[in-house]
């Protein structure tokens, strides 16, 4: 894991520089943050609490507590959490799909839907164990 980056209380967080397109990095946005994602990454999202608009080229979703979205590489989510929201993503570099595709024989694609409270527990201490040491 690359960086972690959060935005918090009113906070813009932008991810289009280039030059990091093969990072990956976890993304967390809380109460009235916004974030932006990288046109270069695939990312995927989870709520934890409240509630979060997202708009992307796709169209404009509303994620409630337990709902999770994943975007593909050019669709450039923009999330924005309520006063009491949090959400966690991550955004997968292009290093990572590559070694997922090679390792795992797998292929990301993009979705909507549900955890429930146990998998949502299991995706936040995963979240936190990715972090850089």
């Amino acid at each position: 894991m690359d960086k972690i980056l959060w935005a918090d209380r009113g906070q813009l967080l932008q991810l289009d520089n280039t030059d990091h397109e093969h990072q990956t990095r976890c993304i967390g946005v809380s109460r009235l943050g916004s974030a932006q994602a990288s046109p270069h990454q695939f990312s995927i999202w989870v709520q934890l609490r409240g509630s979060s608009w997202v708009d992307s080229r796709e169209g404009r979703f509303h994620l409630k507590r337990g709902d999770w979205i994943a975007f593909e590489r050019d669709s450039r989510p923009e999330i924005q959490t309520d006063r009491h929201g949090l959400c966690l993503g991550l955004a997968l570099g292009a290093d990572a799909q590559k070694t997922l595709a090679r390792l795992a024989e797998m292929t990301l694609f993009s979705g909507r839907g549900r955890v429930d409270h146990r998998d949502a527990r299991v995706f936040a201490r995963l979240w936190r164990g990715a972090r850089p040491r």
